[in-house]
């Protein structure tokens, strides 16, 4: 079986320590299962849709007929600290960007968690080749596009810009122009 993950439910339990496999589902609990996991990924299009709403209320001052600012906004009305509605603005940015940057075969961050780390890198032509290099290598490895497996291509991709900074900065180095 396929979780909604894309991942082999056989792999799923063999990718982490803890997961062994239990008890086998009754026709009735798979049923809750599949509702379930649909309310979920329905809770993962949701943090983007959330983001994009909190975006338009700060943009067009949208608070202001009852709240000085959009700290106070968000507040008192939704109980959400200020840093978290730009973590839900910022990742909305980050998987507009992508959107409309990457060929549409090229799978779309999935969670949150891998839009806010991609949301560290500046440079958008980075942030879409770090993205492609964690799914080629989770294919390669034939693990999933976990947030983990984005964090350590962008540690890699900042080791790798910083070693050409290096270079191209080394005075000894000697440059030809053509």
């Amino acid at each position: 079986m396929i979780t909604p993950g894309g991942q082999n439910e056989h792999n799923l339990m063999q990718s982490h320590p803890d997961c062994v496999e239990g008890a086998r589902l009754s026709a009735n609990e798979r049923d809750q299962l599949r509702t379930c996991e649909a309310y979920i990924a329905n809770g993962i299009k949701a943090f983007l849709d959330m983001g994009k709403a909190l975006a338009v209320v700060r943009d067009y001052r949208l608070y202001r007929e009852r709240f000085p600012n959009f700290h106070c906004y968000l507040r008192d009305v939704w109980d959400l600290s200020r840093p978290r509605a730009y973590q839900l603005i910022s990742a909305r940015g980050v998987f507009d960007e992508l959107s409309t940057m990457v060929d549409k075969a090229v799978a779309l961050p999935e969670n949150e968690r891998q839009l806010r780390i991609l949301s560290k890198v500046s440079d958008p032509n980075d942030r879409v080749a770090i993205w492609k290099r964690a799914l080629m290598k989770s294919d390669e490895e034939g693990v999933p596009v976990s947030s983990e497996l984005v964090r350590l291509v962008l540690i890699d991709h900042q080791a790798s810009e910083q070693a050409d900074h290096k270079r191209d900065n080394n005075p000894a180095v000697l440059r030809c122009r053509g």
